[in-house]
């Protein structure tokens, strides 16, 4: 497993790649509030690869310690894994297999609302496919480019977040 630094952790990610030379679409695999356990890891991934996908599984959690994700853990680490996946995003465009310019994420639920709210300000996301999610209030909206750094970006949605929670 390779890792990246986000927030001064590290966050594991399982990279499956196409067994030949050149570059490829990336598609950032994003695991919903039950944690980096999914059947899509393993066969189906490979599967991608072998279809010329470069596929990364983001174990987002690693940022907070989390096993596992309650609606309150939601509320609180909404932010932080934002960040996460805007720094795995700029790891994954530095992968020597990948083509920077077609970045797509799949995610699952929570994995879900988290990658549309990141694709909906991040123009190096060029696709984005859900199962079972939305955009959230607030944070979808409000959060910012990934050129800002981490302090503004949690310092933003923080302040949007804070509003969403009051009503």
């Amino acid at each position: 497993m390779l890792s990246y630094k986000s927030q001064d952790k590290n966050i594991g990610v399982v990279v499956y790649e196409p067994q030949r030379s050149g570059t490829f679409p990336a598609l950032l695999v994003i695991h919903g509030s039950s944690g980096p356990v999914s059947s899509f890891v393993g066969a189906y991934a490979q599967q991608l690869a072998n279809l010329a996908y470069v596929v990364f599984f983001v174990r987002y959690f690693d940022a907070t310690g989390t096993i596992w994700a309650s609606i309150s853990g939601i509320r609180t680490d909404f932010i932080t894994w934002l960040v996460t996946l805007a720094d795995a995003v700029t790891f994954v465009e530095r992968h020597p297999k990948v083509d920077p310019r077609r970045i797509g994420m799949l995610g699952v639920s929570l994995g879900g609302y988290l990658s549309l709210s990141l694709a909906s300000k991040d123009r190096r996301i060029t696709a984005v496919a859900i199962l079972m999610a939305g955009v959230p209030p607030d944070c979808g909206r409000n959060y910012v480019h990934a050129t800002d750094t981490a302090a503004a970006r949690r310092s933003r949605c923080d302040g949007a977040h804070q509003r969403s929670a009051r009503g």
